[in-house]
């Protein structure tokens, strides 16, 4: 419903047929012994610009399972619970929401790629991992850098469990974004506390959940700094069954400080799958925020990959 006619202030619904959003291109492979690459190659009907995710190189096995890094364009939470990366349908707004109100110089977010380094090591159930990016992308005027560090607890097929492969795990990231100029420039120091936690059930049934606290020392790059807190989850569950794929998501961002951020989405759909790697299926995401304009989606989706 994006649609105002002559100037009512009043928006209609509207109709869009035959988008083709976006195509991608992955590649990945072994150099040598404990040296290999990945990369994401994205495509958008938007713009000419190809978009790079992640594409790094890894240095596998430097001190067995204890120390292995990555190098290139990295995602802080790969290695959570709830990465939002390859998601069952649509992403997480509490994941999605960046610092200082996506206006700085180099607003980043937890999820996605970035240029950055990251460090993991394994042992037995437990995944630890560290790293250290430049936010958002590598042009910007200031020499401020983004850190993080946390952990995942998993069940491992060795118990034979129902619920082999359920994870928990803990994500910090601390930033700073910054406006203007190096001579002129305001900065804003947040934090970002994540939770993730992903319920498998045998093959067929999966329940994820990833809760975030975040503050903005400087919200708005305003002379008088202006502190924001917010707080946010995301809630799925899905069920496969045959062919039939039933997903369920709920996203939810609540601030005291800043009422623009709250959001409220209830986001059903239904799957069904051709072939492994072809799905189509009808989608819907209501809005259910108590504003004075709600925003309504339905649509139908064909996803395939080869």
């Amino acid at each position: 419903n994006g649609l105002t006619r002559n100037g009512s202030g009043t928006t209609e619904d509207t109709l869009n047929v035959g988008e083709a959003s976006f195509i991608q291109f992955f590649a990945a492979g072994t150099i040598f012994k404990d040296v290999s690459f990945f990369s994401e190659i994205e495509f958008t009907t938007t713009g000419t610009a190809v978009a790079f995710g992640q594409v790094h190189m890894n240095f596998t096995n430097l001190w067995g399972s204890y120390a292995n890094l990555q190098v290139g364009r990295v995602t802080p939470v790969e290695f959570t619970s709830f990465s939002d990366t390859k998601r069952s349908f649509k992403s997480s707004d509490i994941l999605a929401l960046r610092s200082s109100n996506n206006v700085g110089d180099n607003s980043s977010r937890v999820r996605g790629a970035r240029p950055g380094s990251s460090y993991y090591g394994y042992s037995g159930p437990v995944v630890w991992f560290a790293g250290i990016d430049n936010g958002a992308d590598t042009t910007d005027t200031d020499t401020e850098k983004n850190y993080w560090v946390g952990a995942l607890l998993d069940l491992p097929a060795s118990m034979k469990t129902a619920f082999t492969g359920s994870s928990v795990s803990y994500h910090y990231y601390d930033g700073t974004d910054t406006s203007g100029t190096s001579t002129a420039q305001v900065q804003d120091d947040f934090v970002r506390h994540t939770v993730g936690l992903n319920i498998r059930h045998r093959s067929d049934s999966e329940l994820q959940f990833v809760y975030q606290h975040g503050k903005d020392d400087n919200f708005t790059f305003a002379a008088t700094p202006l502190e924001v807190n917010f707080d946010g989850y995301t809630i799925i569950g899905s069920h496969k069954r045959d062919n039939w794929y039933y997903v369920l998501q709920f996203d939810r961002v609540a601030s005291q400080d800043r009422s623009a951020l709250e959001v409220a989405k209830i986001s059903p759909s239904v799957w069904y799958f051709l072939r492994d790697n072809f799905k189509t299926g009808i989608f819907s995401e209501f809005d259910v925020e108590k504003t004075t304009e709600q925003k309504h989606v339905v649509g139908w989706e064909i996803r395939t990959m080869f």
